[in-house]
């Protein structure tokens, strides 16, 4: 399917390179503290649905994570538009990945530090220009419960106190492998 707008199909083309989960896999054993074989592979079997269908969900609809809406026929191709469309599909795992840096894993949650989050000084990703400043963060905030995340501390999706607890309660193994 043709993708009107850059976004969408840099959406589909970061879901084609998640890399497959195979189906028997050696599990490191740091990871069987937490848990044991069978609650990690279904986990990481969870995180990788999230990610083929959150980039999914993007590619079919961009503005309701307000991505940039980069039209295909008025931008060409490494256009600052085309450039900024490829960054985009990025931003709700780099939401998370900056609310697990700032947080501490407290039982089935991650209690985050809304000062350390605020404050986040985050050069760009190594050698990728990925900016780990996260545009839009409330629409996204929105965006992931839709996918099973909970957020206490936020109104209107804003951080309202001095902490943000990030909850995943369909599989609480999940925020401690992410």
């Amino acid at each position: 399917m043709e993708q009107e707008y850059w976004v969408s199909e840099w959406a589909i083309r970061r879901k084609d390179e998640v890399v497959p989960l195979v189906k028997d896999y050696q599990i490191h054993s740091d990871f069987l503290k937490q848990a044991d074989k069978k609650e990690l592979q279904t986990a990481f079997a969870e995180i990788h649905n999230l990610y083929m269908n959150i980039y999914e969900d993007i590619a079919q609809s961009p503005d309701s994570y307000g991505m940039p809406l980069h039209s295909k026929a008025e931008n060409r191709i490494y256009s600052s538009e085309w450039r900024d469309s490829s960054q985009a599909p990025y931003r709700p795992f780099i939401l998370l990945y900056n609310l697990l840096t700032c947080g501490d894993i407290e039982k089935d949650a991650v209690n985050v530090s809304v000062e350390k989050f605020k404050n986040l000084k985050v050069p760009p990703i190594y050698l990728t220009g990925i900016d780990q400043k996260v545009k839009r963060a409330p629409l996204l905030f929105s965006k992931l419960t839709e996918f099973g995340f909970v957020f206490e501390g936020l109104k209107n999706n804003k951080p309202s106190g001095n902490n943000i607890m990030l909850i995943y309660p369909d599989n609480t193994t999940v925020l401690y492998l992410l």
